[in-house]
This record gives C-alpha cells, structure tokens and sequence, in this order.
C-alpha cells in the first residue's frame, strides 16, 4: 500500500484560512504545541488576575478589621484606667 506524501510546498494555500495555512507550514505538531502554550498563558492570566482581586479584598478587610481591634482596645484601656494619668496614656498623642 502506498501513501502520498505531501509536503506543505505542494499545496496551493491562496484561498485557505490564515489559520490554515499556519497550520499547514508548522506542521500538526507544532500547531498542537503552540496552542496549548497560548491556552496555558491564558489560563494563568486569568488565574493571576483573580488573585490579585483577592489579595486586594483581603487586604481591605485586614485594615477595617484592625481598625476595629484598636478601638476596641483604646476602649478597654480607657474602662481598666484607675486615673486621668492612665486614661492620658490609652490616647495617642496628636503630632
């Protein structure tokens, strides 16, 4: 049984899809190769970007947390201070 081996020079691509004609000069192969790299670097991007937006979240709700812990901390300074001396020291001072 013979098989016909043709060589991407033998094919009149003129009227072929540029994609086609990519496909045809780097061989199966390399196509498959270079569309899951492009896939890939896709996927990564996205997942990069969504981590970022958490990072983002995560740090927005550290500092309104923390916020909220000096507060509460001033508070229990102040209730625990046996003397307007001690209560001074709960306050910071303004610079």
């Amino acid at each position: 049984m013979l098989r016909a081996v043709i060589s991407p020079d033998d094919v009149d691509d003129a009227g072929l899809p540029t994609w086609v004609r990519v496909l045809l000069r780097l061989g199966v192969t390399a196509s498959i190769a270079v569309f899951l790299v492009y896939f890939v670097t896709q996927t990564v991007a996205i997942d990069v970007r969504a981590t970022r937006e958490d990072v983002k979240v995560t740090r927005e709700l550290l500092l309104e947390h923390m916020t909220e812990q000096r507060f509460l901390l001033r508070a229990i300074c102040i209730n625990v201070a046996q003397n307007d001396a001690q209560r001074a020291n709960c306050i910071p001072q303004q610079r």
